[in-house]
């Protein structure tokens, strides 16, 4: 007969795997959700304040890191929508949150680099080998055997970027841990209203956070 101690470590070993199964329906229903989506539309969005209001919702994700975020100049403006650059942004950091150690760092980058905006997502986890760098970005795939995500997230975020007229890329460190580089055209006009809309709506926190 199996002891009750035993019995309630099954039980729980049970509902881990019920609950993973179905976030990875969900990322799967989410990503082929995005292939039928209309074009964006886009216009100069605060990448500051998505930014900032991202981390936020994400806090409790990346409560376990060492989060750093650096702005090289203010204002940074960069043509896109400031809800799927969240999104994108929502799938860098979880990915980061995900490889890193507890108490591993993670720092974001932004800069403007001509007529570019560059966003930077380094971490400190065990890095992507060079031949997995572009096989990372097609749906399904891992770059190891874990059971962490259904290996669509950097699918979707790729797709994203590129619907806003940019590119996602992942480059090569020196040292251990992997840097995602989000590029996007900088806007040199105002950030209109629909965009501030959408990075005020990212500055509230997801339910269930707390901001730290």
């Amino acid at each position: 007969s199996t002891e009750p101690g035993e019995a309630a470590r099954w039980e729980a070993e049970a509902q881990r795997q019920v609950d993973r199964l179905d976030t990875m329906v969900d990322s799967i229903l989410a990503s082929l959700r995005l292939l039928a989506e209309e074009p964006p539309k886009v216009g100069p969005v605060d990448v500051v304040a998505v930014v900032e209001g991202t981390v936020i919702s994400l806090a409790a994700i990346l409560r376990l890191h060492r989060l750093k975020t650096t702005f090289r100049e203010r204002p940074l403006n960069a043509v896109g929508s400031a809800d799927l650059l969240s999104r994108v942004l929502e799938y860098l950091l979880e990915n980061g949150a995900k490889y890193a150690p507890p108490g591993g760092r993670i720092l974001l980058t932004g800069r403007r680099d001509g007529g570019r905006v560059l966003l930077e997502i380094t971490d400190d986890g065990p890095g992507i080998l060079a031949e997995w760098r572009d096989r990372i970005f097609e749906p399904f795939v891992r770059a190891d055997d874990s059971s962490r995500g259904a290996g669509v997230g950097l699918f979707a975020a790729r797709h994203l970027a590129r619907s806003m007229g940019g590119e996602l890329r992942v480059e090569d460190r020196p040292s251990a841990g992997s840097r995602f580089v989000l590029e996007l055209a900088a806007a040199h006009g105002p950030v209109n209203r629909r965009s501030r809309r959408g990075a005020e709506a990212a500055l509230q926190p997801a339910p269930g956070s707390s901001s730290r």
